[in-house]
């Protein structure tokens, strides 16, 4: 019997199969596209569990955790019905990657936990669940701090001219020269837009001694 463990962001979702008396280097992990019920919809989301995460079990599945963003209120229960779907025997839970950081960090002491990644998220911890969170609206409305928010930023200096000539320089050197349609094309018509313009910005200001890396994202704690 195997369970399977999955925390997931707006870009990466990290997938794992934790079986009895197996050692640690010996389990199965698979990185995939982040899995976000908020931009994604059934479909999208069936094609990355069938495609890369259902050829690694290797043993009947019993239990299925799922941490995500974007898993709330109708989002969470549409991720908890797809699951319940695929894995037909198996108890399936699903809680916001924000409980999860919450569980991880504060283990049953209060504290205030974070996560800076592609977008941005916090909450008071009371020990045992979440008593009071502010909602993070998104890239567009708010994320304050996030990948997304300084992605959407730089790119807005990028086509309006605004950028120093050597800022513009390192960045077409790594992304290539963009154009304003471009750009309005991905982030206007394609899904996903907020991992679009996170992977043009990258940060690494947070303290290590403040944070711990949780499926490749940075969630930071203060009590």
């Amino acid at each position: 019997m195997a369970t399977l463990l999955a925390d997931s962001g707006s870009t990466k979702c990290e997938w794992t199969f934790l079986m009895p008396g197996v050692n640690r280097s010996d389990v199965s992990v698979v990185s995939t596209m982040g899995v976000n019920p908020q931009y994604m919809d059934h479909p999208a989301i069936l094609a990355v569990i069938e495609s890369s995460v259902l050829p690694l079990k290797k043993e009947k599945v019993e239990n299925v955790i799922f941490y995500g963003a974007g898993c709330v209120g109708a989002g969470k229960e549409a991720v908890e019905k797809l699951l319940s779907e695929v894995f037909t025997e198996a108890k399936v839970i699903v809680e916001s990657d924000l409980v999860a950081a919450a569980r991880a960090l504060c283990g049953d002491k209060p504290g205030i936990a974070a996560i800076l990644g592609t977008g941005s998220n916090s909450c008071v911890y009371d020990g045992e669940k979440i008593v009071s969170h502010c909602p993070p609206l998104g890239f567009l409305l708010g994320d304050e701090g996030s990948g997304a928010t300084m992605g959407r930023k730089l790119l807005v200096r990028y086509i309006r001219g605004q950028l120093p000539q050597d800022l513009v320089d390192k960045f077409e050197s790594k992304y290539g020269k963009l154009t304003k349609e471009e750009v309005i094309e991905n982030v206007y018509k394609k899904p996903m837009p907020q991992t679009y313009v996170c992977l043009l910005y990258t940060s690494d200001a947070a303290d290590d001694l403040l944070c711990v890396d949780l499926g490749g994202r940075r969630i930071i704690k203060k009590k």
